[in-house]
């Protein structure tokens, strides 16, 4: 009987010293992850409290999530410092934002706290931190998801892609008045009639881009992509774009002037935040016909930005 009682003291000072061998003096917490944005975007979806409803996982007014509570305590320029809170005991933590290339973020989030020297409470502590690991994780991959979308930060959805047309069709005037439908829908027509008589085949819709040249011009550059070169005539002729694969920022959208205007911004805003320059003129695809539809609201436009 007394080997017994003597084996199982051994067997429990083995079990409670695993303890102090497996748990650590200091407990610490890491998640992180890859997110398809820049630094600074990802900072600004984490150091502003008014932004978390946005990607916060679940629906909460304080920001808890499996009984932990959430506070920013410090907004930082690339992360946040932000405090975890459950059965009163805190726990501080930081939120780092990496950068990656030019385009993507590693979002990394700390803890680190001393371990009791209570093995029960020590134990609790490695159970906690297994929950609060969780919630990380969580609350990363909503973030990761919100941030990541550029619909979500600019507006619109941007994308990088390849404008595959490289021999286009063109032609240019100025006026004093910005340039109305059917002026613009007439200088397309010249741009088909100027291509047929040439042999030459339509290859896409018409391109359109008007710049303000003073506080009284415009000028405005209407293109069709064709199938082959032209010779100038009429004040049609050709132009051959560079092939740059991945380089063009693309967005689809519907509406008149104003809501194209707005995507156009939100790509500039886009370049900006990328670090990206424009080495050629941004255009517009008119998908609708807009001679045929009145209704500005229907009208399906592409944007192209040439970024390098």
């Amino acid at each position: 009987m007394k080997k017994i009682t003597v084996g199982i003291v051994v067997i429990l000072v083995l079990l409670l010293g695993s303890v102090y061998v497996f748990i650590p003096s200091k407990i610490q917490i890491v998640s992180s992850t890859t997110i398809n944005c820049v630094p600074a975007t990802a900072s600004n979806c984490i150091n502003d409290s008014l932004t978390w409803k946005k990607w916060w996982p679940v629906q909460s007014n304080n920001f808890v999530l499996d009984a932990y509570e959430f506070r920013l305590t410090d907004p930082l320029s690339d992360g946040a410092e932000i405090s975890i809170e459950k059965n009163e005991t805190v726990y501080q933590t930081k939120v780092q934002m990496i950068p990656v290339g030019r385009d993507s973020t590693i979002a990394h989030w700390l803890v680190y706290y001393p371990a009791s020297v209570n093995p029960f409470r020590r134990l609790q502590q490695r159970n906690d931190a297994l929950h609060i690991k969780q919630n990380l994780d969580s609350l990363l991959q909503g973030l990761k998801n919100f941030a990541g979308e550029t619909k979500n930060i600019y507006g619109f959805h941007i994308e990088r892609t390849t404008f595959p047309d490289t021999v286009l069709a063109k032609t240019k005037f100025v006026s004093r008045d910005y340039p109305t439908t059917k002026t613009i829908y007439d200088a397309i027509t010249k741009i088909k009639t100027v291509a047929a008589k040439q042999g030459s085949k339509e290859r896409g819709f018409p391109m359109l881009n008007i710049e303000r040249i003073d506080s009284s011009h415009y000028e405005t550059m209407v293109a069709i992509p064709v199938d082959k070169e032209l010779n100038e005539e009429q004040n049609v002729s050709t132009s051959i774009m560079l092939t740059m694969k991945d380089r063009f920022l693309f967005s689809e959208v519907t509406g008149g002037a104003a809501t194209i205007q707005k995507a156009h911004e939100a790509i500039h805003k886009y370049m900006l935040d990328h670090v990206l320059t424009a080495p050629a003129i941004p255009f517009d695809i008119l998908i609708t016909d807009r001679s045929k539809e009145t209704d500005t609201s229907k009208w399906r436009t592409a944007v192209y930005f040439p970024s390098m």
